[in-house]
């Protein structure tokens, strides 16, 4: 069942996406002016305009895709270690692929590193019994699994910040990097 709800999610990922991007599609659906319409328009306006922008960009997608999953397998890895050494008593190769559904429930609002909406998930999944006869872990458990998980990309995000502060890493604006010197 949730196998089937995570394909389904990803189908429809994929068929929202070849509607949004498709051209003729967007002007048969009017969606631009459907954007112009929404409350903030002018937020959502840049935000389409980038997306599109990258739309034209299939290559650099990709490649960042590609290079981002050594991260994220390394944070599911470390989480599942975390929520292992809090007492849970759960086959790791499980939790390696029902922590990914959370984070990605996790992703979908925004809020402060999807909390709030992760736990339910996750407890749902893990404690509740609905991927084994019986709960797999207290909701104690999970929360505090998830905590460290949270924890983890604060950590990771302080020392891409220090390179920042070092000068290793440079940021420009668009204006600033065509004039003069």
């Amino acid at each position: 069942r949730i196998t089937l709800v995570i394909w389904a999610g990803f189908a429809l990922g994929v068929l929202v996406s070849l509607v949004y991007f498709s051209r003729r599609l967007r002007r048969t659906l009017r969606i631009d002016r459907m954007v112009t319409k929404l409350p903030g328009d002018k937020f959502l306006s840049r935000v389409d305009e980038a997306a599109l922008a990258y739309g034209n960009h299939k290559t650099a997608l990709l490649m960042a895709v590609i290079l981002s999953l050594p991260v994220h397998i390394s944070l599911t890895v470390a989480t599942s270690l975390a929520g292992y050494a809090l007492g849970m008593e759960l086959d790791l190769g499980l939790l390696v692929m029902v922590l990914p559904v959370a984070f990605f429930v996790g992703a979908v609002p925004i809020t402060f590193l999807g909390v709030g909406t992760m736990e339910p998930v996750a407890v749902a999944l893990l404690a509740t019994g609905a991927l084994a006869t019986e709960a797999l872990a207290t909701p104690n458990q999970i929360v505090g699994m998830l905590v460290l998980h949270r924890l983890f990309m604060i950590f990771f995000g302080l020392l891409g910040s220090l390179a920042l502060l070092r000068g290793d890493i440079q940021l420009s604006s668009r204006e600033s990097a065509g004039g003069s010197s």
